[in-house]
């Protein structure tokens, strides 16, 4: 049922705040506007004068918590920074260095832009007649982090088309170095998992489903059997052809250059992957 169908006299005029299922309201620190039925995410204060510790960036970076995926890319920095702090080894409430220092008071400084952004709650325009619906995949990866994010793109019968973020996913890369191309295809697993998830959660009938990559080498890795390649990218290639239904348009697709630029700047606070 969409806001719109419910009497005025009927709606709930205060905001709600949605409870945790454990009980705990710092776990999701979700926050649903009643009124223009959006979900906007509530963030901690965090005071960027006190000494920046590993304690202090590990405390203050636990309660930033994005369950839907809607900011992963805004959430990654202090992930990452983490990651640095583990290699160096500091201890807990050893300060860390000047140049790290500088990178988490600026990270934690704009953290309050994703205050500001509101997400709506209705992403299946169920009363609208529409022509198609499908599903767009996008991942990325570096040396630093790798992620991947999953739309609905729907086309109307008016001839309008509405595109709404489902999920998304950013991670830091593994400890142990990897190469860009195997970076791309964890990149691209990731994504497979996703949109195996979306499909069959939205319960909608999707017409197709599409992934992108910008990665030449993953889409050459997808078109041979897994037999033919080394142990990490044949388990990989293998688990991508399972997750991606059969029946549905699913072959990755490359999306470099112009493309992929435009499809970064959707993110706010986008962290520097090069």
């Amino acid at each position: 049922m969409f806001l719109s169908t419910v009497p005025e006299k009927l709606r709930e005029s205060a905001d709600l705040h949605l409870p945790s299922p454990l009980s705990s309201s710092k776990a999701l620190r979700m926050h649903w506007d009643v009124r223009n039925d959006n979900f906007h995410i509530s963030v901690p204060q965090i005071d960027v004068n006190m000494p920046v510790t590993r304690r202090i960036i590990a405390s203050e970076s636990a309660k930033v918590f994005d369950i839907l995926g809607l900011f992963s890319p805004s959430i990654l920095p202090s992930k990452v920074m983490l990651q640095e702090l583990w290699r160096l080894k500091l201890d807990w409430d050893q300060p860390v260095p000047d140049s790290l220092s500088l990178r988490w008071q600026q990270w934690a400084s704009s953290l309050h832009l994703i205050s500001s952004h509101a997400i709506p709650r209705h992403i299946r325009l169920s009363d609208v007649p529409y022509i198609s619906r499908s599903l767009h995949g996008f991942s990325d990866a570096s040396t630093t982090a790798y992620g991947a994010a999953v739309y609905l793109r729907t086309v109307h019968e008016d001839a309008k088309v509405t595109v709404a973020l489902i999920t998304s996913k950013a991670r830091v890369a593994p400890l142990k170095a990897a190469s860009i191309p195997r970076m791309e295809l964890t990149a691209a697993y990731l994504l497979a998992k996703l949109i195996s998830f979306v499909s069959f959660d939205l319960n909608i009938p999707i017409s197709q489903i599409h992934a992108w990559t910008d990665s030449t080498i993953v889409l050459c890795w997808l078109k041979k059997t897994p037999n033919s390649l080394k142990t990490f990218v044949s388990h990989r290639v293998s688990a991508i052809d399972e997750l991606i239904p059969q029946g549905f348009i699913q072959d990755f697709q490359f999306g470099g250059g112009e493309f992929s630029v435009k499809f970064s700047q959707k993110f706010i606070i986008w962290p520097k992957f090069y």
